[in-house]
């Protein structure tokens, strides 16, 4: 009997992990550019296996013919995804490369990959004539290491969209059951204070830690009169723009109580970027302080660090180039995976030139890895930094959270067609009517978008923001069947033309109301 039992403990439990399992596959492959699909693992495994040779490669510091069979390598994969990225988006060879049996498939890799090396070695062969300098070899590892730097220089803005999610999944969470307003703002003051002070108090632990154990951390920059400039202005740098953040940010946060809107998105994402901006500060000063030791080597724990942010970099590469590319009309989820990976091993080798080191006439210089930690660093530091400054609070007037000070060309045109609408609903005019008056209107005004971007009747279609209150039919009436995120005391369909609270995102000329405002 319990044998019996468990099989057919095993037997339901079968089902129920075979759904799991469904469930993560199409999580990974939705967010991870398609890669774990049933069409791509098979390639993804390639990938995989081409880049762990490729970092086994890294170990050999300062070796020419290292550098240059790391570059082969890498090349011809590239080319070889480059090739059936193209193929992919052929009727006649999709199937061969996507939905074969694994057997051919793995023909037609091996067909890319020979059509690839022939290219590859007609541009190596003639290179060879080239002045030492310009050969390929001395060309593509410096190129890799350029777009390497240039990652890094734009990797802020994959990783924003990670902070954007956790800091929403959050405030969603929070105020799932807040009644009104009041309590939604009684509940953002204490995220306003974690915002703010969880950056600074991870700097101070720092700097606390430097001068407490100043052996293993800024000895060699203490040592030196120019180290103790950087450490000095480091410590003033990061405290002023970290007070300089704070201020915005309360003053941010009081701006959304204001409108109506109090968030506890912008402490989290203020909180998330700050934190990132401190650790970034702090593995600075440690690789100059390595440098001012003559430390070119990274340490183990530096090392390891180093792959896990290697790593976790190219899961926002696969993640943030799927979310981009897949919004074109040209890729798709058949040839998005290849130009992930064709991207991803260029950023890989380009990380690995800079372990082995620059190549020139025949020789190779290696690199202070202490200095490339320390410009790289500096590098994404730096942009973070101005980027959060650019961004933040634009972001929050685009979620409307706060007022608006400038609009564009299409926010006018929207913000009309939106007011068109809303005539059309409370039967002031005819659909048809609204929609020709407001076109001769647009273009006396020159506000006319261009073609390509208009709709179908010459409207550009409202924002799809989050928290839509009043979804809007094709025809341009208001669909008053669906119920409304948040609640509001202003119109309900019942011809007031005063927007409530809620349909802000549609109005963003109008404040909302207070509650005690009559």
């Amino acid at each position: 009997m319990e044998e019996k039992h468990d099989k057919e403990s095993s037997t339901a439990s079968k089902p129920g992990s075979k759904k799991l399992k469904n469930k993560l596959l199409d999580y990974f492959n939705d967010n991870f550019s398609n890669v774990l699909s049933n069409e791509h693992w098979m390639y993804t495994v390639i990938f995989v296996l081409g880049a762990f040779v490729l970092a086994i490669l890294s170990l050999f510091q300062g070796n020419v013919a290292v550098l240059t069979v790391a570059t082969f390598i890498s090349t011809i994969l590239a080319f070889t995804f480059g090739i059936l990225f193209v193929l992919s988006n052929m009727d006649s060879f999709r199937e061969k490369i996507l939905h074969a049996s694994i057997k051919k498939r793995a023909i037609w890799l091996l067909i890319s990959s020979g059509i690839a090396t022939g290219i590859f070695i007609s541009i190596y062969i003639p290179s060879l004539s080239l002045p030492d300098d310009f050969r390929l070899e001395i060309i593509l590892p410096i190129s890799y290491m350029l777009v390497f730097f240039g990652w890094n220089f734009i990797q802020i803005f994959f990783i924003r969209k990670g902070m954007e999610t956790i800091s929403t999944k959050v405030e969603n969470w929070a105020f799932q059951h807040a009644k009104n307003e009041k309590e939604e703002t009684s509940r953002s003051y204490p995220f306003l204070i974690i915002g703010i002070f969880a950056p600074v108090a991870f700097f101070v632990t720092i700097v606390i830690i430097f001068f407490i154990y100043p052996a293993g951390t800024i000895a060699s920059l203490l040592a030196n009169p120019f180290g103790i400039i950087v450490l000095s202005l480091w410590m003033l740098g990061i405290g002023l723009l970290l007070t300089v953040a704070s201020l915005n940010l309360f003053a941010t946060h009081r701006m959304t109580i204001q409108h109506g809107t109090p968030t506890i998105f912008g402490s989290l994402l203020h909180m998330f970027f700050w934190i990132y901006v401190v650790y970034r500060s702090y593995s600075f000063i440690s690789a100059t302080n390595n440098f001012f030791a003559g430390v070119d080597a990274l340490s183990n724990l530096d090392k390891f660090i180093d792959i896990l942010l290697m790593l976790a970099s190219l899961f926002l590469l696969f993640k943030g180039l799927g979310n981009k590319l897949k919004r074109s009309s040209f890729f798709n989820k058949d040839n998005l995976p290849f130009i992930a990976y064709v991207f991803a091993l260029i950023v890989v080798m380009g990380r690995i030139s800079l372990v082995l080191g620059i190549p020139s006439s025949g020789v190779i210089t290696p690199l202070s890895q202490s200095l490339v930690a320390a410009m790289n660093n500096l590098l994404m530091m730096s942009v973070a930094i101005v980027f959060y400054f650019l961004y933040f609070k634009p972001k929050l007037e685009e979620l409307n959270y706060v007022e608006k000070d400038t609009y564009t060309l299409h926010e006018v045109n929207e913000l009309l067609d939106d007011f068109r609408r809303r005539m059309v609903h409370v039967g002031h005019i005819s659909g048809e009517q609204g929609r020709s008056t407001l076109q001769e209107f647009l273009k006396d005004h020159e506000l006319v978008l261009p073609e390509d971007e208009e709709t179908g009747d010459g409207m550009r279609p409202a924002r799809q923001e989050k928290d839509k209150d009043t979804p809007i039919t094709q025809d341009g009436e208001v669909n008053t069947d669906v119920e409304s995120g948040r609640t509001g005391d202003g119109d309900t369909g019942d011809g007031n033309d005063t927007p409530n609270p809620s349909d802000q995102d549609k109005y963003p000329m109008e404040k909302p109301k207070k509650k005690n405002e009559k």
